[in-house]
C-alpha cells in the first residue's frame, strides 16, 4: 500500500510543525480579532488639579500618553510619537512633566518582524521560589513570549498565578533553578544562540561559576557609594581562591560624558 501524501506546514519561524492539520480559515480569524486585539492602559501620574489622570496606552503600534479628565471621561492623546513611551512624571504644584521615551525600539522590531521572528525578543525570569509578581509591568506588554523558569521551592499559589501571566512556567531543580537545564530548554524549544542576562549579582554568579558566560558589559560610572552589604556584578557565594576566579579580557571600550562602556571576554580556560 502507499501512504497518503502528508500536508506539512510549519509556524513561529519552524517551532511550530503540523501535519495534516487544516488551514483556519481567514474569516475565523477575523471573528477573533475582535476579542484579541485589545489594549490595556497604565496609571502613570495625578494632573495638577488632582481630578484627572495622565495613562499610557497603546495607540498604533506604540505606547503613547493619554490625558483622561474625570472618572469614565474619555482619553485625550498628548504624544504622537513614532517611539514608545514609558514613565511619567509631573512637576509639583506645576503643570510640566518628563516621560522616558524608548530610542530605535521600533525600527528593531521592523527588522526582527522582516526576519519572520516575533516583534520582540523571548524574555525569560529565573526565580527559585516562584516569588515574582504577576502584576509586574513585564507582564503588561505580550509583543514576545515570557518564560519563567522556578525550582521546586515554588509553592503551587505562585506557580498557579504565574502560569496566569506568562506563556510558560518550567520547574527545573529541587532548591534552585538548575541553569543547564534551563538553557538547554531554551535552545531545543526555542532555538535561542545568543542569551542577555540583566541580572542580579546572584544569577550572574551562578553563570560564571558554570562557565555559562562568553562577554561580560559593564558600564563604569563616576560615582562610589560603599557600604559593607552593597550589591557587585557577582554576588552569591563567590570564588574561594583567586585560581578559580573568573578570567576577563578587554575587548572594547567607549566613553560617554563621565561614562565608560566596557565589553570583557570571559577567557575560555576560566569556563
Amino acid at each position: 500500500y502507499t501512504l497518503a501524501d502528508v500536508t506539512r506546514i510549519e509556524a513561529n519561524n519552524g517551532q511550530l510543525i503540523m501535519e495534516d492539520v487544516p488551514e483556519i480559515p481567514q474569516s475565523v480569524v477575523a471573528d477573533l480579532n475582535r476579542y484579541q486585539n485589545v489594549r490595556s492602559a497604565g496609571f502613570q501620574a495625578w494632573t495638577e488639579d488632582g481630578e484627572g489622570i495622565f495613562i499610557t496606552t497603546r495607540f498604533g503600534d506604540v505606547s503613547q500618553i493619554h490625558h483622561v479628565g474625570q472618572p469614565g471621561g474619555a482619553r485625550t492623546q498628548i504624544t504622537f510619537l513614532d517611539e514608545p513611551t514609558g514613565g511619567v512624571s509631573r512637576q509639583p504644584q506645576g503643570s510640566k512633566m518628563i516621560f522616558t521615551m524608548d530610542a530605535g525600539g521600533t525600527r528593531y522590531e521592523r527588522q526582527r518582524l522582516a526576519k519572520r521572528l516575533a516583534r520582540q525578543n523571548l524574555r525569560v525570569l529565573i526565580s527559585g521560589t516562584g516569588s515574582i509578581d504577576p502584576d509586574a509591568a513585564i507582564f503588561k506588554n505580550r509583543n514576545s513570549p515570557i518564560l519563567v523558569f522556578v525550582s521546586g521551592q515554588a509553592t503551587a499559589k505562585r506557580l498557579a498565578k504565574l502560569k496566569n501571566v506568562a506563556d510558560e512556567v518550567i520547574v527545573y531543580g529541587a532548591k534552585s533553578v538548575a541553569l543547564g537545564q534551563a538553557l538547554g530548554r531554551l535552545r531545543r524549544d526555542w532555538n535561542v544562540k545568543r542569551l542577555l542576562c540583566e541580572g542580579g549579582g546572584v544569577l550572574n554568579f551562578e553563570l560564571l561559576r558554570l562557565g555559562f558566560v562568553d562577554e561580560l558589559h559593564l558600564t563604569i560610572c563616576p560615582r562610589l557609594f560603599g557600604g559593607r552589604d552593597a550589591p557587585t556584578i557577582a554576588d552569591g557565594a563567590g570564588f574561594q581562591h583567586l585560581v578559580k576566579a573568573a578570567q576577563l579580557e578587554p575587548i572594547a571600550q567607549r566613553r560617554v560624558g563621565d561614562e565608560l562602556f566596557t565589553t570583557w571576554r570571559v577567557r575560555p580556560e576560566s569556563r
